[in-house]
């Protein structure tokens, strides 16, 4: 056991106690040693599969849970004994597994903390997919292709021509998933595992995700430098189209000549798009030059400019100064202002950060661009201009100074001076000592810059128009025709309200400018917070239809429809509520927060409900209100940290219109999909439901989970353990809030009972559960969750509710079959 961790052995230790030789036997196979599956521990689990007395669903459900493991070790090796078993164990596993709705679900699978975790993520993508290809042929044709007589006589050439045609898109299929994966590298993949740390060329990736100018390759050059004692730092500059070059002077540099002399690599890389390929030439020219590593060959920090989307596990550097660095900024700008004096006025790209990146500076700053005219543009007004222009599109950007100077053609007066009143707004530089070179002193500026002149020139040489923003999109209205035009600036689309604005034109057709709302959006008002607990025009829930939506599913997704007449009404699913003066039509589902988390503009703020795909198919809603869980009764503080994410064609974070108990209201809502957030901080009040499910598992296991009052949460941990064979234990729910980041701990008046863990701290999702255990249960019992204060709910197991169920694998059975061991 001496390649075995800690973790290992105490879940072999628990499973010794429990007296699950199954359970055991699987963890025993399931290590996080890198080596393959043991052939005694295999051996068992086959003897087992040809035991009647031995529950296949508890073997199976087993091997599922761990799959369930962030390592990659662990589940690759639980997907390679699964395979084996499916191979040469009893056919009652195959059976077992292809009656089942789901089994793999390792589509997302990725694991971040190990070396080599990326490049086996994608083999353990692949090789789940065809495991589960593998069951779904079982299911449809009862018989196991690998196993099928071959030869002249074999079951394939013997078939009917109908039942052949039938056979074959099922076969195509599970070869299709074989050929992905590529199956037959499975044992070299073994093999690979177990000699990993002297033949795999190690390579990891770190992206310092950063918005223009707030200072990410200043910070990269910073990490290099600071690390060049322990690493060979080095920059990729210059043409990158040779990749297979670049992979050879990497290698060249890692072995600096000799095996003798390896060290790894730290290599800054500008962008993400050569990363995949450069890391497979890396590891080609390894393999070609039969060398050796003894550590990680590279190390590439990639710097991924603005609109990426945030990965966990990755840096993401964005403009907002903390605390400490707003202190710092303080301080040495008072240093400078001592050296410097005056002249620190022009220090922008400096101010811009020692202001924490402040609007009303930058506009300040490129307010000189406000007075450009119609006729008789000067050069200098035209070649800041353009530098604008090509700084605020392409950031990074310059132009030679030698092309700058011969655009004046005449004179012969440095450039800073040629370019007043615009030469505190530009900045040359020289690298290595190569042609000087100019451009905008910061990527805000210029940007700036672009909308000032834009506006400024739209004023004197476009026309005004009048209009309205809807659906996040602009419209002019011309002779009683609306048609739709781009927006210069998109922030001003939030809200359905006419507005007055300049129309010009671009390669890409009209564009407003100067977008100016004329009159507000009406009936909007802010909940009124006088009193606690008092909300104001709170719809009554007696007033209220509550409907039962239509559920249609499509590959694994619900999409819920309901029709009404006119009303006031709620969706017994979702609670979504709504009110309508005519007949509506809609249909919605449930979306994943998932991707719209690791976006910048939602760093600050975590879901306070489902976010919801609605659309309206007919008729037109006069009232909609998204749910949320917040407990706002008893804190009025919280009203002003909500928000609703519109995720349309981007993502745009809007402030509620008024806040109610239990839902957000809007009037005449437009429909991208929508979702109640509110800004993240420890102590948020928030509702929530308690779930027990018994699952089918030797002894009593209960799994009781904390999950807030989310239809779309709830959904997900039903989902789960339905898939699992578990059935839900209704019990009545807690009337109180609990606060966020508080933790808990779940106790039983039953002494032989095993829960765990012994507390967990509160999140906002479904993660937060408890397994309770209990080997020799025939009575009744109480649960009971208690914070660091006090109990704050509980509930009476009683012995009917866990012994009286079935699961769902036992459903089909005949009765006597049910009920052997009674009889």
């Amino acid at each position: 056991m001496s390649g075995q961790s800690i973790t290992d052995r105490i879940a072999a230790a628990q499973h010794s106690m429990t007296g699950s030789a199954i359970s055991k036997a699987v963890c025993k196979a399931t290590t996080h040693e890198v080596s393959g599956p043991k052939k005694k521990h295999l051996d068992y689990l086959i003897h087992c599969t040809n035991e009647m007395n031995v529950s296949i669903p508890q073997l199976a459900d087993t091997l599922f849970e761990r799959t369930a493991n962030s390592s990659w070790v662990v589940v690759f090796k639980a997907l390679i004994t699964t395979h084996h078993l499916m191979m040469y164990g009893n056919e009652r596993l195959i059976q077992y597994l292809a009656s089942r709705n789901t089994l793999f679900n390792l589509n997302n699978f990725l694991d971040k903390g190990a070396l080599q975790g990326y490049d086996m993520s994608t083999f353990i993508r692949r090789y789940s997919r065809y495991l589960n290809e593998k069951a779904m042929s079982y299911r449809l044709v009862a018989v196991d292709f690998t196993k099928m007589k071959r030869g002249i006589d074999g079951v394939m050439r013997t078939m009917s021509t109908e039942k052949l045609i039938k056979t074959l898109p099922i076969i195509q299929n599970q070869l299709d998933a074989l050929l992905d994966f590529q199956s037959l590298c499975v044992e070299r993949c073994v093999d690979f595992i177990a000699k990993e740390e002297r033949k795999l060329p190690g390579i990891s990736t770190v992206k310092l995700f950063h918005q223009p100018g707030c200072g990410g390759t200043t910070l990269a050059m910073k990490v290099l430098w600071d690390l060049k004692k322990n690493f060979r730092s080095a920059v990729l500059t210059g043409s990158t189209s040779d990749i297979p070059k670049i992979a050879e002077e990497v290698v060249c540099l890692f072995t600096a000549g000799s095996e003798g002399n390896q060290n790894t690599v730290l290599l800054l890389v500008d962008g993400e798009k050569i990363l995949e390929d450069l890391q497979e030439s890396i590891m080609m020219t390894i393999a070609e030059q039969k060398i050796v590593t003894r550590m990680p060959v590279v190390i590439l920090l990639s710097l991924v400019r603005e609109d990426a989307a945030l990965q966990t596990g990755h840096v993401f550097l964005q403009e907002v100064l903390s605390d400490t660095e707003k202190k710092t900024f303080n301080k040495k700008k008072k240093e400078l202002n001592r050296k410097y004096r005056d002249k620190c006025k022009q220090f922008h790209g400096f101010n811009i950060m020692q202001t924490n990146f402040s609007q009303a500076y930058i506009k300040e700053a490129c307010s000189v661009f406000k007075s450009i005219k119609k006729t008789s543009v000067p050069q200098e007004t035209q070649l800041a201009a353009f530098l604008s222009l090509m700084n605020a599109y392409v950031p990074g950007s310059y132009l030679r100074e030698s092309q700058c100077l011969n655009f004046f053609k005449k004179g012969c007066l440095p450039l800073e001076d040629r370019m007043e009143p615009f030469s505190h707004l530009i900045i040359t530089f020289q690298q290595d000592g190569s042609e000087r070179k100019v451009c905008m002193a910061h990527p805000l500026i210029a940007k700036c810059c672009t909308e000032v002149m834009a506006e400024a020139g739209s004023k004197n040489t476009f026309l005004k128009f009048n209009g309205e923003t809807r659906n996040y999109r602009v419209y002019a209205t011309i002779g009683g025709t609306s048609i739709e035009v781009d927006a210069n600036l998109r922030n001003s689309l939030w809200r359905k309200c006419q507005v007055s604005f300049y129309l010009g034109f671009t390669i890409k057709g009209p564009v407003a400018f100067a977008i100016h709302t004329k009159t507000a959006e009406k009936g909007i008002s802010r909940m009124d917070t006088s009193e606690f607990g008092a909300c104001s025009g709170e719809m009554d829930s007696k007033d209220l239809t509550k409907l039962q939506p239509a559920v249609n599913r499509v590959d694994e997704v619900q999409t819920y429809s309901l029709q009404s007449q006119a009303g006031n009404y709620e969706c017994s699913v979702s609670a979504l509520r709504w009110v309508c003066k005519e007949e509506v039509s809609f249909k919605y589902k449930f979306s994943s927060w998932d991707e719209h988390m690791k976006r910048p503009i939602c760093t600050d703020y975590m879901p306070a409900g489902p976010l919801m795909d609605i659309t309206v198919t007919a008729g037109k809603m006069e009232e909609v209100h998204l749910p949320h869980w917040i407990c706002v009764d008893q804190n009025s503080t919280v009203l002003d940290k909500f928000a609703v994410l519109h995720a349309d064609t981007f993502d745009v974070l809007e402030k509620v219109p008024e806040v109610k108990s239990s839902h957000i209201k809007f009037l005449q809502p437009t429909f991208p999909s929508r979702g109640v957030m509110i800004r993240k901080e420890l102590g948020l009040p928030f509702y929530y439901d308690v779930l027990i499910y018994k699952t089918n598992k030797e002894f009593l296991t209960l799994d009781v989970y904390l999950v807030p009052r989310d239809s779309a949460l709830q959904q997900d941990v039903e989902q789960k353990q339905k898939s699992c064979g578990s059935i839900l234990i209704l019990k009545p729910g807690p009337d109180k809030s609990v606060q966020l980041g508080d933790h808990f701990s779940l106790t039983t008046d039953k002494t032989d009972a095993n829960i765990q863990p012994s507390t967990r701290e509160l999140r906002c999702d479904g993660r937060n559960y408890f397994e309770v255990f209990i080997r020799d249960a025939d009575s009744d019992f109480t649960l009971r969750l208690q914070s660091e204060q006090n109990t704050v709910w509980t509930c009476t197991i009683h012995k009917g509710d866990y012994q009286s169920q079935t699961t769902d694998h036992n459903e089909g059975q005949h009765c006597v079959d049910r009920h052997r061991t009674a009889l």
